[in-house]
């Protein structure tokens, strides 16, 4: 982003912005020493640097990060909770929503390609729109997958780190496969079976099974951004479950108004072998 502004000119707007942006999302103003000159011109180095000595103390910049590798310092409630003092308005109509709709419509009609979206959704009060799985009605599809992030990962840029993965290996969810315990038992599971999870368009995947008091009896868990799959990624490669392989992102799985994948499917769970 910083090189981008550079390239584009507006590296004063990105500086201010970032002026702006590190009261609110860390908790209180920035002494102005640290606080980035709009004229001036800084590398992302500089900026990690100027915030930590701002909040950390002037001797305790990048560099000495760099040494100590971990700072502790007592939390203040707006550091922890700093969505809350955000000082914005919420709003409850959008009323863009309305002419976007009207100017997509017109846009995809002229393409002869009106099918590509659902202009229900472009609606400026909060309105809820089944997703395919929602009405999927094969009694065999019986349960509910989501996906759900441990607490020590970060989206799936942290498991081919080796600690957290150590941590993730003794943990007795992560790598394997939620189901209600209740409702396991009735489909003759028991824990560490391997199991198919497969969802409406016969997409699957496969991994051990851990039954759990804490699961509604229709839902199945598992962690998200696991399975990895690349040579390059050799801590984590083949460990956990890749969930997305159960997310179909054709048109109509995908929200029109968001242009985000219906992250639900509903799935039949069965021992792997069993058919």
């Amino acid at each position: 982003m910083l090189e981008l502004a550079k390239r584009l000119g507006v590296q004063e707007t990105y500086y201010q912005s970032i002026n702006d942006l590190i009261p609110v999302r860390y908790g209180g103003e920035m002494d102005p020493e640290y606080r980035l000159d709009p004229k001036g011109d800084y590398s992302w180095q500089d900026m990690i640097d100027r915030v930590l000595k701002d909040r950390l103390g002037p001797d305790k910049g990048l560099e000495a990060l760099k040494k100590t590798g971990l700072e502790k310092w007592p939390t203040r409630v707006e550091e922890m909770y700093w969505r809350w003092f955000t000082p914005v308005r919420v709003p409850i109509y959008f009323e863009y929503f309305l002419e976007s709709g009207e100017k997509l419509e017109k846009t995809l009609r002229s393409f002869g390609r009106e099918d590509m979206a659902d202009f229900r959704f472009y609606t400026p009060l909060a309105e809820w729109f089944p997703c395919p799985s929602h009405e999927e009605d094969d009694p065999e599809l019986d349960l509910w997958a989501f996906s759900w992030r441990p607490s020590f990962h970060t989206q799936s840029s942290t498991q081919n780190n080796p600690w957290l993965d150590e941590v993730s290996v003794n943990d007795p969810f992560v790598y394997l496969i939620q189901i209600n315990a209740a409702t396991g038992r009735k489909k003759g599971l028991k824990d560490h079976d391997v199991v198919w999870v497969e969802n409406a368009d016969g997409q699957k995947i496969k991994g051990p099974v851990k039954l759990v008091e804490g699961m509604h009896p229709e839902h199945l868990g598992i962690a998200g951004c696991h399975g990895h799959w690349a040579r390059g990624t050799p801590i984590s490669k083949g460990k956990g479950q890749f969930f997305d392989d159960l997310i179909n992102p054709d048109l109509k799985h995908t929200d029109s108004l968001t242009q985000g994948s219906d992250a639900c499917a509903k799935v039949k769970i069965y021992k792997a072998g069993g058919r």
